[in-house]
């Protein structure tokens, strides 16, 4: 091999060896900002799990005081909402959306009116 190829070949081995390293340390870059983003998603979760912990301990309070139900009732009621999929394991089942209440034909879920008859849809509070 001449002078001229080795220093060829030891050029492109660099070259090769520098793009790796960059392909490399940007992949680091990309994998670390997605790191950042689940945990701000994470402590968002958090914050809306402890607010709603809150609303639901208050809530509780006010029926107990207000209408004298007990915690025997309450987790009476929870075991009964879980048991509706048929099965106790702290989940509820989603709920298919059902039948127009105007044309009596079936509703999707992700639209806010009939497709058949254009009525707005009933509004769902517990819907999953």
């Amino acid at each position: 091999m001449s002078e001229h190829e080795r220093i060829a070949v030891m050029f492109h081995e660099a070259l090769s060896s520098a793009t790796s390293d960059y392909s490399a340390g940007l992949a680091a870059e990309q994998a670390q900002f997605a790191a950042h983003r689940v945990e701000d998603e994470l402590i968002r979760m958090q914050a809306d799990i402890e607010r709603l912990l809150l609303i639901t301990e208050g809530l509780w309070k006010v029926l107990k005081e207000e209408h004298g139900y007990d915690d025997d009732e309450l987790v009476r009621r929870v075991l009964e909402v879980d048991l509706k999929d048929g099965k106790i394991d702290g989940k509820v089942a989603s709920q298919k959306p059902g039948d127009c209440p105007h044309c009596d034909r079936p509703l999707s879920q992700d639209r806010r009116y009939c497709l058949y008859c254009g009525e707005p849809t009933p509004i769902e509070l517990f819907s999953r």
